[in-house]
């Protein structure tokens, strides 16, 4: 089950929704071609690299939805995953970086007022709504 928070920047209004989690009954006709529209450029590039030299199983990726942030600039993402083993113990995960630090970014953890707006670039967010989505 998914759910989506709403958040609004304390100083100029901004709105941000974050989604998390997946449809369990969600399954595209093409989960490869869906995957790869979801991803960055470089994953994609990565991906295409391993299929040159292995064969992945893509009805048997995981995929989600995860709320992460920068732990250096403390901005929140919302980011499509996936992962899945290929080869001998070998295994790809999404990178989600900061698109303004390059640093991957982490679980997120720190409380919304501690954040910061990718509009004004002030810390200080407020949730204003939360559903849980099938």
């Amino acid at each position: 089950m998914g759910r989506l928070i709403s958040l609004e920047c304390m100083h100029c209004g901004h709105k941000k929704g974050l989604a998390g989690g997946i449809n369990p009954f969600f399954e595209p006709l093409n989960i490869r071609l869906w995957a790869l529209r979801q991803l960055t450029e470089a994953e994609n590039r990565e991906i295409e690299t391993i299929e040159q030299q292995y064969t992945i199983d893509w009805d048997a990726i995981g995929h989600t939805h995860s709320n992460k942030e920068c732990p250096k600039c403390k901005k929140l993402y919302s980011f499509f995953e996936i992962y899945f083993k290929y080869g001998e113990n070998l295994e790809f995960n999404c990178h989600c970086k900061c698109t303004d630090c390059n640093v991957e970014c982490i679980r997120w953890t720190s409380p919304v007022s501690e954040c910061r707006c990718e509009a004004c670039g002030q810390i200080g967010f407020k949730q204003t709504g939360f559903r849980w989505t099938d």
